[in-house]
């Protein structure tokens, strides 16, 4: 896929959310996926938290990162959904993991697309120095545009268990796309989404992990 066709789709979906599109958007194919992801995502949350209240488009006129780096208001979409839950939607933010629980602590890993409840921005930008901890996430989405290998799986896995324990969520269980979130604690939804479908973990495997490949095309 090009970019433009890329940008194409991605106005179409922000049309459908909002009735209106950014002019701003990235030159790069793989960060033009992730775009296209992002919307995807927005639409997905609007099917489970229904009609929305407020729509915000970032203020920053490149709301794509493009590489790796702290959580920003100024880049992220934000919903306010009439059911009253809030989110804003980034790319290209570092995380820190499960030794940040009670404190900015640790290596942090990227993620390329994250969803991040807006009643915990206050605790990120005041005491986590911009970088969201496990706490901080409702879900997070690794975009693999090009080739596929195995290697993508274990990083899949890297972070997974840099943001959640394996043992049974502590809230109720809830689903985004397909795949409900049983295991995960925080219950963050993670999933690889690609434009095709490759070869991925076997069943039993996924389900243990709360794991899911998404195809956005």
């Amino acid at each position: 896929m090009s970019v433009a066709t890329l940008r194409t789709k991605f106005d179409s979906l922000l049309r459908a959310i909002n009735g209106t599109t950014s002019t701003n958007f990235s030159a790069r194919v793989e960060n033009a996926y992730e775009a296209l992801v992002m919307a995807s995502v927005m639409t997905e949350y609007c099917a489970v938290y229904g009609a929305i209240r407020n729509f915000h488009f970032p203020s920053h006129p490149r709301f794509l990162n493009q590489s790796p780096g702290k959580f920003r208001v100024s880049r992220a979409f934000k919903i306010e959904f009439t059911s009253s839950e809030a989110f804003y939607f980034a790319a290209d933010v570092e995380l820190f993991g499960l030794n940040a629980m009670t404190g900015p602590a640790g290596i942090k890993f990227e993620a390329d697309v994250v969803v991040i409840p807006v009643n915990t921005v206050y605790d990120i930008i005041n005491n986590f120095d911009d970088y969201p901890a496990p706490q901080h996430l409702d879900s997070i989405y690794e975009c693999k545009f090009g080739s596929y290998n195995k290697g993508q799986l274990r990083e899949l896995l890297g972070l997974k268990r840099h943001t959640c324990y394996l043992r049974p969520s502590s809230t109720a269980l809830r689903t985004l796309f397909i795949q409900p979130i049983v295991n995960s604690h925080p219950p963050i939804a993670l999933k690889m989404v690609r434009p095709v479908v490759h070869l991925f973990f076997d069943r039993v495997t996924a389900d243990f992990y709360d794991l899911e490949q998404i195809i956005i095309n």
